[in-house]
């Protein structure tokens, strides 16, 4: 047994290349989720790696100030701070999203759309798109700016907004008809954005543009907050056809890019 254990030891603390550098990855994200910090002996048990191959990475860590030993426990140095902060100043949606678009545009046909949260105008803007390819199809554009109050993507983000910001939203929006189907009672576009927020999903057909109809699903950035949705924009008839396909696959591929952003909190929609 003792033989077995030290030759297992030997091989781990010999590790180097991808190895070692998903140690240290896997290292660095537990610690980040450990403000207390956490002994070798729990990382070893968290990691299910030998103690002898974690302390050799533990230590270059501490040298480089990406880990600080404080007694037996290590915790985030300044160095990983730093680096985080760099990430951060370069982070956006958009190239994040960007594959699981086209993984939601494949499974679907249909025109696959990532709306941001300007609260300052009230409104969303669409940062991305790719467009479908059937003939008959739905497109709006990068740029292209929407109310919130009757969009697929505006509800949806509403819906997780403050509570005094969505009840200064709807104490102030004018609610403008732009087709014969927008909804402009205030008491019903309140409902809609409950039921969204409850059922981590929102649908919008004919009332931004005329045929059109769309089916949109949260994305939770690591702190909880929702500044952005995923949308899949189509002509109503096909919504109505494939409505248990679009709503599935939107509502799936809002939560892996959910993650992908670093959010590991529950999912409204339960699903995951």
């Amino acid at each position: 047994m003792q033989d077995r254990k030290s030759s297992s030891d030997a091989r781990e603390a010999g590790a180097s290349g991808p190895r070692a550098l998903r140690r240290v990855m896997q290292i660095a994200d537990l610690l980040a989720h450990e403000p207390g910090g956490l002994s070798l002996a729990e990382i070893a048990a968290h990691l299910g790696a030998p103690k002898s191959s974690l302390l050799s990475i533990l230590k270059a860590l501490v040298e480089m100030r990406f880990a600080d030993r404080v007694g037996d426990r290590y915790r985030v140095g300044p160095g990983l701070f730093r680096l985080a902060g760099a990430i951060t100043a370069q982070w956006r949606m958009a190239p994040i999203a960007r594959p699981v678009m086209q993984k939601l545009h494949d499974a679907t046909g249909e025109t696959v759309l990532l709306a941001e949260f300007d609260p300052f105008a009230a409104e969303i803007v669409y940062v991305d798109q790719i467009e479908s390819v059937n003939p008959v199809r739905f497109t709006a554009g990068i740029g292209i700016r929407r109310p919130m109050y009757c969009s697929g993507s505006g509800r949806m983000i509403l819906a997780f907004q403050d509570e005094d910001w969505l009840r200064n939203y709807l104490d102030t929006t004018e609610f403008k008809r732009l087709t014969e189907e927008t909804v402009t009672d205030r008491d019903e576009i309140e409902r809609r954005i409950r039921r969204a927020r409850t059922e981590g999903v929102s649908t919008s057909a004919g009332e931004v543009t005329d045929g059109g109809a769309a089916y949109a699903a949260p994305v939770f950035q690591r702190d909880g907050s929702v500044r952005y949705a995923l949308q899949i924009a189509t002509v109503a008839t096909r919504l109505r056809q494939k409505s248990e396909l679009y709503r599935h696959a939107v509502v799936s591929a809002a939560n892996e890019l959910s993650r992908l952003a670093g959010y590991d909190g529950p999912l409204p929609n339960g699903e995951d």
